[in-house]
């Protein structure tokens, strides 16, 4: 998922018309540069003239006002806040990291730079299970080569990065958890309650366990 295409998601939802057709503008002018580009190369290789290609034949206005600026900050504020309670609370990010252990202590810094959730278990680089305990110096633990494996919390995000470790989840809920952190933020408390129950019944209904059904078996004389 890109996250324009969350915040545009989400501005629709809210009616937030003049950031939507800001984001359309840079996905126009955007566009129109990649276009410009490749007719400008095919026409080189045709005729082998060179041809100016610059963004300057495009004239949409792509300046953002003050008060559209603000608000696309704040969605992203909102994004990012979403983004770290879907990893803390509902959809694990899980990695593993290779540790050359010689003190017994492994330092949380050197299993990862972002903020660790939790440590899930710990591994010999044979895949055997060792026992550790987390203490605020770091992970104790045997003393040799070992496999680290953790949760972590994304990275902040920003307009033209992506969001791609998230499997179930679609763009669509995804903004209705932005609209409430959103709304909650510009002081709408009522309208973010109605978005925050949307947001997490839909949550609910991603996560919870799909019941097996049988059919009976059809008998055939």
């Amino acid at each position: 998922m890109l996250v324009k295409d969350i915040i545009k998601t989400t501005c629709k939802v809210l009616e937030l018309a003049d950031v939507l057709e800001y984001l359309e503008s840079l996905d126009n002018l955007e566009q129109g540069t990649i276009t410009a580009s490749q007719d400008g190369a095919s026409t080189n290789a045709s005729t082998g003239n060179s041809t100016d290609t610059s963004a300057s034949d495009t004239s949409t206005d792509t300046t953002a006002s003050s008060d559209v600026t603000e608000t696309l900050d704040r969605l992203l504020v909102a994004l990012n806040l979403v983004n770290n309670t879907l990893a803390s609370q509902y959809f694990e990010i899980n990695s593993c990291k290779k540790i050359s252990n010689t003190s017994g202590v492994i330092k949380y810094s050197s299993v990862s730079s972002s903020n660790i959730v939790d440590i899930k278990k710990v591994c010999s680089d044979t895949d055997v299970t060792q026992k550790f305990t987390l203490l605020s110096d770091g992970i104790h633990t045997s003393a040799g080569n070992c496999k680290v494996y953790y949760t972590y919390l994304p990275e902040e995000v920003g307009i033209s990065d992506s969001i791609d470790y998230y499997l179930k989840l679609s763009e669509t809920t995804f903004a209705f958890g932005v609209a409430c952190e959103y709304l909650f933020l510009i002081g709408d408390i009522e309208n973010a309650s109605v978005w925050d129950k949307r947001f997490k019944d839909t949550l609910f209904a991603i996560s919870r366990p799909r019941r097996n059904f049988s059919l009976p078996v059809e008998e055939w004389y």
